[in-house]
């Protein structure tokens, strides 16, 4: 991919060209940006980047996929699908927050022309069954040789409960390179590679 194509598409995954060139040499940039939430409230968001020695399509089809998701992704415990369809997936994720486990059902927006896969909240799912306020994130991937894939990927989560958004942002920010080392692990060994 030229270079003037890689910076727009670091731009587009809301990466800087610091974190670019980082990424590019091997690390794992993360960090977390203050913005508005849809609900108008200030936020911190996570953002991190990892580059996957495998094409782009190999590496969305593991983002696209639900099922096993618990199998390598950090945290996650377990994902019923509940709806799934081309370009959609509705599904109950459960993931321990160290001193519980949060139960939420989101919608997964899958966009395999841009090998993007994004979701927020199920609108279709009461409040009182959330075990989140609020939640809305983003997998990209970039293909930039053959066999290597930039893979950027942006979340923001608001508990609801009185956390403070640095100590969740803190908590985001540091969790954030196992999960970009797990998918990437996940991708690289064809599917083989799982957490336990």
């Amino acid at each position: 991919m030229p270079a003037a194509l890689l910076l727009l598409a670091a731009a587009l995954g809301g990466l800087t060209e610091d974190e670019l060139q980082r990424v590019l040499a091997g690390e794992t940039p993360v960090r977390s940006e203050t913005f508005t939430s849809k609900s108008g409230r200030s936020a911190g968001r996570a953002v991190g980047a990892i580059v996957v020695d495998r094409p782009a399509a190999a590496v969305f089809a593991v983002l696209a996929r639900y099922e096993d998701k618990a199998e390598y992704m950090p945290r996650l415990e377990r994902v019923t699908v509940l709806e799934k369809s081309d370009t959609q997936v509705r599904a109950i994720m459960e993931v321990d927050v160290t001193l519980r486990t949060v139960r939420y059902t989101g919608l997964f927006t899958v966009d395999e022309p841009s090998w993007t896969v994004s979701w927020t909240l199920d609108p279709a799912t009461s409040a009182d069954e959330q075990g989140i306020a609020e939640t809305e994130g983003q997998w990209q991937a970039f293909q930039i040789e053959p066999e290597r894939t930039l893979l950027v990927y942006w979340t923001y989560v608001d508990s609801g409960r009185a956390v403070p958004k640095a100590i969740e942002g803190y908590l985001t920010t540091r969790s954030l390179p196992d999960l970009l080392a797990a998918v990437k692990r996940r991708v690289e060994s064809g599917g083989a590679w799982s957490k336990d």
